[in-house]
This record gives structure tokens, sequence and C-alpha cells, in this order.
């Protein structure tokens, strides 16, 4: 059985790399899974959730978890429309790097220079 995704406003069903809802146009960032609410990129939960495993195929292999009815528009994987928690920008590491470097070089040019 494929992975289906449904869009979070308008419950209709949205081919995985589509960036807007063909019904509603809504766009999407991420997918979230219904079950324990994870979010991430569509290729990640391609065969199922990472993290609970929901449509997954160990999950097909034991018992549905109790309260789950896959006809629930709720209760499928849907397109997010908020951005998945992601590392921050590179430039925000080179700039810090950059100024804990001078404050240790100032520290030691200070150390050196008035400590004779």
């Amino acid at each position: 059985m494929a992975i289906k995704f449904f869009c979070e406003s308008c419950s209709s069903q949205v081919p995985i790399y589509e960036k807007n809802c063909p019904n509603c146009n809504k766009v999407f960032f991420a997918v979230m899974c219904p079950l324990c609410k994870k979010e991430g990129m569509p290729q990640d939960f391609v065969s199922g959730c990472p993290s609970c495993g929901f449509m997954s195929r160990r999950m097909k292999r034991r018992t549905r978890p109790s309260g789950i009815n896959a006809k629930d528009p709720k209760q499928r994987l849907t397109r997010s429309k908020t951005k998945p928690n992601k590392l921050l920008p590179l430039w925000f590491y080179k700039v810090a790097i950059f100024l804990l470097l001078t404050s240790i070089i100032g520290l030691i040019a200070y150390l050196l220079l008035f400590m004779r």
C-alpha cells in the first residue's frame, strides 16, 4: 500500500512532491505525522513516519494503536504549513566562530601587553 498525503486545510489528497495543494492552493513546507506530530521533508515519510512508524511496514505487522481511524482525514499524513525544525543557517555559525576567535585573540593580546 502506497503512502498517501493529504492537505491539512481541505483534506484533499496531494501528490508527494507538490508544493501547493491542487484543491485549495495552500503552500506546503513539510509533512506532519498525525500520531506523533513529527514534521519533516516528504522524502523522509515515503515509507511511513520515521519517528513512530505510522503507515510503515513495521506498524502494519502489529496491531493498530487504539483511536486510529484511517478514514478520518485528521489521522492521515498531512502536508503541514509550518516549516520543520532545522539547524541554524551556516552564516550564523561562521559569525559565532569569528566572534569567539576575535575575543580569544583580544584576551591573549591583553594578557601579553598588560601583564608584563
